[in-house]
């Protein structure tokens, strides 16, 4: 089941209390779209906000799972996580970076049980030999790949 949160003159803490309850026995995703400068030492309405989700995220810690989604390079949000969630049980979940060769195999991997002839264009944008690739931009370039091959392949008109 979907939530979403309106905020009809109820405070932001009390929309999340009701978020939560709503939730109870089950997940609570909450993306951190926020970018914040490391350097900013100005206090931010967004860093109060996460605040208010993480004292919320306390409380219902016994009833409710709390899946945190955040930019990558966010050290300011992690310890501010690390700081009001003490007692919670933390997990980090990283992607590791693939070099140049590691992704092009990968590419390559998918594109076979996809059962896809494998052509010099799947590995356009995967041409830099001094950049690292994340999984999820990877997929990306080969959802990319995939589809114009079906356009233009299999499908052409």
């Amino acid at each position: 089941m979907r939530y979403s949160l309106q905020m009809n003159g109820s405070s932001i803490n009390d929309c999340f209390k009701e978020l939560y309850n709503a939730c109870e026995d089950g997940t609570v995703v909450i993306k951190l779209m926020h970018k914040f400068s490391e350097e900013d030492n100005f206090a931010d309405s967004s860093l109060r906000r996460i605040e208010q989700i993480l004292k919320c995220a306390l409380q219902f810690r016994n009833k409710t799972l709390t899946v945190i989604l955040m930019p990558r390079a966010c050290e300011k949000i992690k310890s501010l996580v690390h700081e009001h969630v003490g007692s919670m049980v933390f997990v980090e979940l990283t992607e590791d970076n693939a070099d140049y060769k590691a992704a092009r195999k990968y590419m390559r991997q998918v594109a076979l049980a996809d059962n896809m002839k494998i052509e010099k264009s799947l590995y356009r944008d995967v041409n830099d030999p001094m950049k690292t690739y994340t999984a999820s931009e990877l997929n990306e370039y080969y959802q990319h790949w995939y589809n114009s091959q079906l356009r233009t392949g299999y499908y052409s008109q």
